[in-house]
């Protein structure tokens, strides 16, 4: 699938211009206390932009820095980013509990009734795989003290920092969470920011083009056809940061569709292209030998520790 925004309309994921072409269209939300749909869907995406350039930052301080190179690593040299990361993930999360609520806004019924009505039944079925993926790992954090952790895995030439969410298996081992990790090769895996940046973005407007669809289904006919597109720039600038990122990724991860994120300039139009799974994208192997490093916090009693990727 692949999704185009540009200037020539809005960088913004597409609910939104659908939300504000419809903006004086009536809604169902003062009844049920929420924020109008299009300021409620703002709103939601301002803290998740903020939330990836927030991460990106931190991401690009380690990448530079590499503490987790120094020997032995420095201590807490993951704490900030993976701070960052679960702050995310809740945006994320709430995302869902977002969108849910704007579709919510279309009806004058209560949700049990609404979630049956076939377009939104549909559109509940086409995000559930992306909400699973974010639920999992929130659930984890909220209910198992599934921490995140940060590793990466490095060379001389190469390094992938990526993160994990922890879990205490049977024999009272610290090792990354089955339920969200899968074991590839009898090895336990983990997350590289690499391609779990693209793939959350690509979330985010993969989801909208599946709440436009029933906004417009619901509401044919705009109300007006102004867009407010003072915060494409942010956007833009948030976007080309994560074409950048190198597309090194762990040895699991090879095997899985890529999502390729592309800014492309023409003509004074600026556009952002996202695809999954791309089709052009050749990701390089992570062959030869490097070196793992994480960060395990004690916990005073835990003293067995399983390393992603390491089948020591």
């Amino acid at each position: 699938m692949k999704i185009i925004r540009s200037t020539s309309s809005s960088i913004q994921p597409r609910a939104f211009e659908t939300l504000a072409f419809r903006r004086d269209a009536n809604y169902f939300h003062q009844q049920r206390a929420l924020r109008h749909p299009l300021g409620l869907y703002a709103r939601s995406l301002s803290d998740i932009w903020e939330g990836f350039g927030r991460t990106l930052d931190e991401l690009d301080r380690i990448l530079v820095s590499k503490p987790f190179g120094e020997n032995p690593p420095l201590i807490g040299w993951d704490v900030e980013l993976t701070l960052r990361q679960e702050k995310l993930i809740r945006d994320l999360m709430r995302h869902f509990d977002d969108c849910r609520n704007l579709i919510l806004c279309l009806y004058a019924q209560d949700w049990k009734q609404v979630q049956k009505i076939p377009i939104v039944a549909n559109a509940l079925q086409l995000t559930q795989p992306y909400r699973n993926h974010i639920a999992t790992i929130e659930n984890h954090m909220k209910h198992n003290q599934g921490s995140l952790r940060g590793l990466a895995l490095f060379n001389d030439t190469i390094a992938i920092p990526g993160y994990f969410v922890e879990h205490v298996d049977t024999n009272g081992a610290i090792v990354t969470h089955p339920d969200v990790h899968p074991i590839f090769q009898g090895m336990h895996t983990a997350f590289s920011f690499f391609r779990d940046v693209r793939f959350n973005f690509w979330l985010v407007f993969a989801v909208s083009e599946i709440i436009a669809d029933v906004v417009e289904q619901v509401l044919p006919q705009p109300t007006n056809n102004q867009v407010d597109t003072a915060a494409d720039n942010l956007l833009l600038q948030l976007a080309t940061r994560i074409t950048r990122l190198p597309k090194w990724v762990y040895r699991d991860e090879e095997t899985k569709p890529f999502p390729e994120i592309q800014v492309e300039d023409s003509f004074g139009v600026s556009s952002v292209v996202l695809e999954y799974p791309s089709n052009k994208t050749i990701l390089p192997g992570l062959s030869g030998t490097y070196s793992v490093a994480l960060s395990f916090r004690g916990d005073g009693v835990s003293t067995t520790f399983q390393l992603p990727y390491f089948n020591g």
